[in-house]
């Protein structure tokens, strides 16, 4: 098409997990982030005094580590934890994929074994029930399913084999939801935390997460903008433009001699 999007990146918080929801909040609830990074900032949702979630409206940026949440208003015992991207260097000409309808979850142990697995995001926009993975955390053998409902989240995850050996708590991953945007790498700027692509298929949204398929790369969007690569030979078919002259010269009016210029006969 010509267009290619450049993404500004950022290091910041990709998303929050809800721990406990406490009791007793109301209006005016609001979440402190703390750590070594800035800029970050979120809305508490609540249902009945309980917190039921925490969003990214900023995701803000320099989080090495993911920072500490503070539930702050008149309830008691609400618990966050705050997720950073995986980061890592993304692929020229890899495909990158948005995580926004992906549904989401974590995974708890009991000693050395996995204990439960809680769905915090259900997704959105599935057609068929998604494949679960448990990996890391230094154990083996745990295994789950999802269950889908009617309208296409997932409605639960049923861990099906607690596992063996596990020292930390594994992590849990989703299969994407088929609606799932994606785009080709052009160009990715570490330095400047830029990422530039083309070939873009669906909608990708300020505070989205980033995930190369190839690489394993993962970072959060800040802002993005659409620009059209007015320099690209291919896009505008220069090549072929010039090509063609270098094939037919056009230079010494019609190459095809007199019975050309008597058009159609």
């Amino acid at each position: 098409t010509g267009y290619t999007t450049t993404f500004k990146i950022t290091d910041g918080i990709k998303d929050y997990i809800v721990t406990s929801g406490g009791s007793g909040y109301g209006s005016g609830t609001t979440a402190t982030i703390g750590g070594t990074g800035s800029g970050a900032t979120a809305t508490v949702s609540l249902t009945g005094g309980v917190v039921t979630s925490v969003n990214v409206t900023e995701p803000g940026l320099n989080y090495i580590t993911a920072p500490p949440v503070s539930i702050v208003g008149t309830g008691t015992g609400a618990a966050v934890t705050a997720l950073i991207a995986a980061k890592g260097n993304f692929q020229t000409g890899e495909t990158v994929k948005s995580q926004a309808n992906t549904a989401k979850a974590f995974a708890s142990r009991t000693s050395n074994t996995v204990s439960s697995i809680t769905l915090y995001d259900n997704g959105a926009k599935y057609t068929t029930a998604p494949q679960v993975t448990i990996s890391g955390g230094g154990g083996s053998g745990a295994t789950a399913t999802a269950t889908l409902n009617s309208t296409g989240q997932v409605s639960g995850i049923v861990l099906t084999d607690t596992g063996s050996g596990y020292t930390s708590d594994p992590t849990v991953s989703i299969g994407a939801s088929p609606n799932e945007a994606t785009a080709k790498v052009v160009r990715f700027d570490t330095t400047n935390k830029e990422l530039e692509v083309t070939d873009i298929v669906g909608k990708f949204t300020d505070n989205d997460s980033l995930l190369g398929l190839t690489s394993g790369a993962e970072w959060t969007i800040n802002t993005f903008s659409s620009i059209e690569n007015e320099n690209d030979p291919e896009s505008e078919n220069d090549f072929f433009e010039s090509e063609g002259d270098n094939i037919i010269d056009w230079t010494e009016g019609n190459p095809f001699g007199e019975y050309g210029n008597q058009g159609v006969f």
